[in-house]
């Protein structure tokens, strides 16, 4: 079996499957992928970032489970992505930086980001303003090589 150790901030593999820090235990929490990357750059298989008690988070997770999607959950809130992920998954999306907002979240309403957006801000705002809570992104998020997919709608 294979096992994924830190080392110097990156992840070194041993053996023929691994997992992320970020599963936890129970019967759904081991993810197991053959091909480790990094997230930035580098292929992988793909990254859910989620809500743990998000309902819509978790009707992706059953499509993927039954679609036969290997993923890697990584929980939105307790690891919150960075500005520089953000950018990449942004550019991955090709949509609008008001997409990856979770709009009928309580911090969206709380922080007027509608307002701060429709004054203007710039993408590199967005993104900063992003990394700062994960209850602002907008979940599930799923990210693949070459996507990034905001949301979730089972027959899209």
């Amino acid at each position: 079996m294979m096992r994924l150790v830190k080392v110097e901030d990156r992840f070194v593999r041993t053996g023929s499957s691994f997992a992320l820090p970020h599963m936890r235990g129970g019967a759904d929490a081991h993810r197991r992928v053959t091909q480790p990357r990094s997230w930035i750059g580098d292929a992988m298989s793909v990254l859910l970032l989620e809500y743990p008690t998000c309902s819509t988070c978790r009707k992706a997770k059953k499509w993927l489970d039954a679609h036969g999607v290997d993923y890697v959950d990584r929980d939105i809130v307790v690891d919150n992505p960075t500005a520089k992920e953000l950018a990449l998954w942004h550019e991955r999306s090709g949509l609008p930086v008001r997409r990856l907002f979770n709009t009928s979240g309580m911090r969206y309403r709380e922080l007027g980001v509608k307002t701060r957006l429709d004054a203007g801000m710039t993408d590199a705002e967005c993104y900063d303003l992003l990394a700062t809570d994960g209850m602002l992104v907008k979940r599930p998020l799923l990210v693949g090589e070459d996507f990034a997919i905001p949301g979730f709608r089972e027959g899209s």
